[in-house]
Order: C-alpha cells, then structure tokens, then sequence
C-alpha cells in the first residue's frame, strides 16, 4: 500500500507541463472563413465547411438533405471566387441569390447578394453530385434527385 502512494505521488508530482514555447497554433484563432453558405431564394442551400464536407438541402424538410464528405474544390480558392461574384448594388427580385461567410473571430455571418448565378448554379450541380455519390438513405437520394429535376437551384431558364 506504502508503494501505491509514494508510486502515485511521484506520478503526480513529475508530469509533463508544457512550455511556454511549445503553443498550438489554431487557425480558428486568425480570422479564417470556416463555413460558406450559398442560397439561391427559391429554398435551396448548400453549406460547405473549411474540411470539404458539407450538406445540400431543399426547404425546411429533415428529409430534403444530401450529405458529402469531400466537395472537391479547393476551399479558399472557392471564397474567393465567390467573394468576386457578388456586387453592393440593389437586387430588384424578391429573394435574392446570397453568400454568406461565417469568419472564426466574428459573431455573425457575413451576408452578400449574389449575382454570378452561373458560378451558383456550377457550384450546386458540383455538391449535388458529390452528395448522390457518398454515403446515405437511397430514398432520400431519390426524392433529392426528383426536386432537383423539378425545381432546380435558381429556377429553371
């Protein structure tokens, strides 16, 4: 018994303590975009995080969600392509197409009014895809697949 103590004793007294040298960089500390959020106002969203997975849903339905591991796009080159494609001018239509930006040191999104349609468009056909191709319900990749045919992201033209 006289051993377990002094054992614990000195386990307890010589752990390891980290200096003040030996600090973890985290890039949640600098400001970092972590989730894109691209809605197209007729109820579609798509949500892309920093790691590539992400998810595409149609209205407020839990059943309406594809899911993907991997979008396979590069993630601050896609910030910045969208960060080009949106303008500070008024939109006329009702529900405008919107990206937002969820920053690591902000509270709040960061919303702006998209106007390249084509790169939203190229952008949900991409997370489409990679949602029917990963893992989940086959129904729900069924009825997903039927509202994208029937009411595709930002209408159809």
């Amino acid at each position: 018994m006289i051993l377990l103590l002094v054992g614990l004793g000195i386990f307890f007294c010589c752990q390891w303590v980290p200096s003040g040298g030996s600090t973890v960089e985290n890039y949640w500390l600098h400001g970092d975009t972590l989730l894109i959020r691209l809605s197209d106002g007729t109820g579609w969203e798509m949500e892309v995080y920093r790691e590539g997975r992400g998810d595409i849903r149609y209205g407020r339905h839990p059943n309406n969600v594809l899911t993907f591991e991997q979008l396979g796009l590069h993630f601050d080159s896609l910030c910045r392509h969208l960060e080009g494609s949106h303008k500070k001018e008024k939109n006329k239509s009702f529900r405008p197409a919107r990206v937002a930006y969820l920053v690591s040191d902000a509270k709040d999104e960061h919303t702006e009014i998209l106007n390249n349609l084509e790169l939203g468009k190229e952008l949900f056909q991409i997370a489409f895809e990679a949602g029917l191709e990963g893992k989940g319900d086959l129904r729900a990749k069924r009825r997903m697949h039927k509202l994208f045919l029937t009411r595709p992201p930002f209408g159809k033209q």
